[in-house]
């Protein structure tokens, strides 16, 4: 039977272990609550900056700061491994709000489903250098369609956009002028995709 000085030592144990738990649970709160403050801040301080001295209005209507374009110097390919998709945004933008935006520039007056599809995956891949969280696409009328999904996570658009990706992916393989093999043609024609004619 353990003695009593022993019991008494294994409590105070147990008591040490107890104490320091909590003050490592203690310490990650605070290093929790300091890290969110200065998020806070920081993003306060940004939003003081952009209310007394906004960006400019841009040609499209809104308030932003040009990041890349795509017929820049600087232009490159955004490359996202993770999800094996590459794409070549026309422009990016931090917008007023703090928000990076990416911008797909159509000639035609109307959108169709593979420039969504475009732009959503541009996202993605954009998503490697900038935290892309806005996407509109810019017609030849000057109309401007901003993407609701842009917000979604990279996986969730790339779950939505799968099939439109695979196509994609089948026609980039092939040689030029090569027909694409398109068993469901009546469905691509009611999707309007943009390869008929390359299909038989």
């Amino acid at each position: 039977m353990p003695s009593v000085s022993l019991v008494i030592e294994t409590v105070q144990q147990l008591i040490r272990q107890q104490m320091y738990i909590e003050m490592l649970m203690a310490l990650l709160v605070a290093i929790a609550c300091v890290y969110a403050s200065i998020r806070l801040a920081s993003y306060l301080g940004f939003r003081l900056i952009r209310l007394f001295l906004p960006y400019p209005v841009t040609q499209y209507g809104f308030r932003g700061k040009l990041l890349y374009a795509d017929d820049s110097l600087e232009r490159r390919t955004f490359f996202n491994k993770e999800f094996g998709v590459s794409a070549k945004p026309d422009l990016v933008y931090r917008l007023n709000s703090g928000a990076t935006c990416v911008l797909e520039i159509k000639s035609r007056h109307k959108v169709i489903e593979s420039d969504v599809a475009q732009l959503a995956v541009g996202i993605v891949a954009v998503r490697t250098r900038y935290p892309a969280t806005k996407g509109a696409i810019v017609l030849g009328n000057g109309k401007v369609y901003w993407q609701r999904k842009a917000g979604w996570s990279s996986s969730k658009i790339m779950r939505h956009y799968k099939r439109s990706v695979t196509l994609a992916r089948k026609i980039k393989a092939r040689p030029k002028n090569s027909k694409i093999p398109c068993k469901p043609l009546a469905e691509c024609r009611q999707q309007k995709c943009p390869y008929i004619g390359k299909c038989h």
